[in-house]
């Protein structure tokens, strides 16, 4: 590894060092759809947010739907209309 990137990975450490401080005992709320919790590495992205909540973080995982809602419909042959965003 060059002294360059040696150097990056310590100033990306300290930095994510402060931020952990900084947002301890906060709460972080992650919504996660459907494509992602169906993707094989799921479980990589679920241990990071137990590492958040090991490191005094509280996380909420909202789970997202809309993917999974509009399979089910599409399957069916029932139209829909999105209204917003």
């Amino acid at each position: 590894m060059r002294n360059n990137d040696i150097k990056e990975h310590v100033e990306l450490i300290r930095e994510v060092f402060s931020y952990v401080h900084r947002f301890a005992g906060a709460t972080f709320v992650f919504k996660v759809e459907y494509e992602v919790a169906e993707h094989p590495l799921f479980p990589v992205l679920v241990k990071d947010l137990a590492l958040l909540h090991g490191m005094g973080i509280r996380t909420v995982i909202i789970p997202g739907a809309t993917g999974r809602i509009n399979e089910v419909l599409q399957r069916y042959g029932i139209a829909t209309e999105s209204v917003g965003g």
